[in-house]
């Protein structure tokens, strides 16, 4: 079975951006970007804002969703912005269905499609 790959666009701090980057592994994903600097000035006004293209590579759903579940959970990514496939803004409905279809597809295990569905309906 082959990879599946999709490019995330994230708009955010750069410690923000590597926090996301560290969620996708731990979801068993592979990513390609060029990390950015983290430049640090104490008189600056406003926090610098880094926007790169991730290039994620692996089994990628439902890894994303719960990825940027947990980002989103702590304060350092709420006011980052991602952007990409249309599955990072489907309902919760087609997130089931292709859940469904994921696991119909063998590309999830019972217990992997009975965890994801569980937290997916638990974010109603």
């Amino acid at each position: 079975m082959s990879d599946d790959v999709a490019e995330l666009t994230f708009e955010g701090s750069p410690a923000s951006a590597s926090f996301f980057a560290h969620l996708l592994r731990e979801e068993g994903l592979t990513l390609d970007y060029e990390r950015p600097e983290e430049t640090r000035d104490e008189t600056a006004a406003t926090m610098e804002v880094a926007t790169l293209v991730l290039t994620v590579t692996g089994p990628l759903w439902p890894a994303i969703w719960d990825a940027l579940r947990k980002f989103k959970a702590f304060e350092i990514g709420r006011g980052a912005k991602i952007s990409g496939p249309p599955e990072l803004e489907m309902s919760t409905e087609d997130r089931l269905a292709m859940l469904d279809r994921l696991h119909d597809e063998g590309k999830i295990t019972d217990e992997e499609h009975a965890q994801h569905r569980a937290r997916i309906l638990g974010e109603l």
